[in-house]
């Protein structure tokens, strides 16, 4: 796959002594993308998204139990802040690889689950989910503390964006496909067997991910520890418009985070859903982000990356209300709700493209990425954590909760709903105060 035209790839080169050339570089990236689209349709068969969710409610856990399981994942990514040195030392490469394909075999523990439940019940499942997701979450955090340099090494600057969109589209196309398979297999019955053949499917793909990702080049063990510097830390925390955007993050987090990973159950106890019909609605949101993110990436490229924040974030202020309005138990419901995750995959798409640019090219200082991206990575883990865990606890408090209110149905949901939408309106507020170039 050519991602440069001819001009770029032949372009002058002046390489560092012991790294590849422009061109080799560029013909290698086939194999990032083709690794990227593996985890995709890992991530959806297994540890992501609405067949997780199914999964985990049909073992009989609770909504905080299955918050506590989600803020796993988040609460790890705190790791980073002290295993900097040592990942840097052993290589990011190498560790990426090594972590992450522990990772994927940790996952597929995850088939004994239903054989745990039927042996020594709901307690014992529950624990033996925690013990696997823990280590999973724990190798996830190390593998990505190495991710971002190596990354930077092998992807030239020149064609990240064209890189990202590609890259982008394959990964969506993937998860879709997957998700369209997954739907025939939970649809076909309503034994636990059938998660079993999901996860042993998706593991599969994921080691064929790590296979792809041994043809990059780079990522070798390095000496440079200032990263880790808890001056440079402290700085970073000073930087009026990056502690801004960690507050933002935060907040968003706390506003989409639990939304997102409990939808799938809203759409099959609210809104009447078969569990296949809740799994096939996912692809809405996949569709939503395929067809924008093109738009949306020329849109930051072209007005600024805080511009586009701010209309993505107007788009998801207003999105989370609609559900209260949607019809439920009918015939169309299905259908309005693929519709409505359509819009809000565009709308998250938005926020997405515009606070990543954001970041990267207006709030991290280039020449203290290693520094700020430390810190941005741990604080959003600690917000991702408790975002889940604040999640699943307030839909336990809010299990009786019904009613009517003009056009609004009102459930168990609503307060979080609500929460989404306000959190949604402050974090707007705040990127308008930041204040970057266009």
């Amino acid at each position: 796959m050519t991602i440069a035209d001819s001009k770029i790839i032949e372009k002058a080169t002046d390489v560092v002594p012991g790294e590849l050339s422009y061109s080799e570089k560029l013909r290698r990236l086939p194999w990032a993308v083709a690794a990227s689209t593996a985890n995709s349709i890992f991530n959806t068969l297994v540890v992501s998204g609405s067949v997780f969710m199914l999964f985990v409610s049909e073992l009989g856990m609770s909504k905080t139990q299955i918050g506590f399981l989600l803020s796993l994942f988040p609460f790890a990514q705190l790791v980073s802040l002290f295993i900097l040195p040592q990942v840097a030392r052993y290589g990011y490469k190498r560790t990426y690889l090594t972590f992450y394909g522990i990772r994927k075999l940790v996952a597929g523990f995850l088939i004994f689950a239903p054989w745990v439940l039927a042996q020594f019940g709901g307690q014992a499942a529950f624990l033996f989910v925690s013990a696997i997701l823990l280590t999973y979450a724990m190798c996830r955090a190390i593998a990505e503390t190495g991710m971002l340099p190596w990354k930077q090494e092998y992807v030239p600057r020149e064609v990240q964006g064209k890189f990202t969109a590609i890259s982008s589209v394959s990964s969506t196309l993937g998860g879709l496909g997957a998700l369209t398979f997954a739907s025939y297999v939970i649809g076909s019955s309503t034994e636990l067997q059938r998660f079993q053949l999901l996860t042993a499917l998706g593991v599969l793909f994921g080691l064929l991910m790590i296979w792809f990702l041994t043809h990059l080049p780079g990522g070798a063990p390095s000496t440079a520890t200032a990263a880790t510097s808890k001056r440079e830390f402290r700085e970073a925390l000073r930087d009026p418009p990056f502690v801004i955007f960690l507050w933002v993050a935060i907040l968003m987090t706390l506003a989409s985070g639990p939304l997102t990973s409990f939808m799938p159950l809203f759409m099959q106890e609210q809104l009447g859903l078969s569990a296949s019909q809740v799994v096939r609605t996912q692809t809405g949101s996949m569709v939503g982000m395929l067809l924008s993110s093109y738009s949306w990436g020329w849109a930051g490229d072209r007005f600024g990356s805080k511009r586009v924040s701010l209309l993505g974030l107007a788009l998801m202020i207003g999105m989370p209300l609609l559900w209260m309005i949607l019809p439920r138990h009918t015939p169309w419901s299905a259908l309005l709700a693929t519709g409505l995750v359509f819009v809000q995959g565009a709308a998250n798409m938005g926020w997405a493209v515009g606070s990543s640019r954001l970041l990267y090219a207006d709030v991290v200082p280039p020449g203290k990425r290693g520094s700020y991206m430390a810190v941005y990575y741990a604080w959003s883990g600690l917000a991702g954590g408790l975002s889940e865990l604040f999640g699943g606890r307030l839909l336990d408090t809010t299990a009786a909760f019904s009613g009517k209110f003009w056009i609004f149905t009102l459930d168990p949901f609503t307060p979080l709903i609500i929460a989404s939408a306000l959190l949604s309106l402050v974090s707007l507020l705040l990127i308008y105060r930041i204040r970057v170039e266009v």
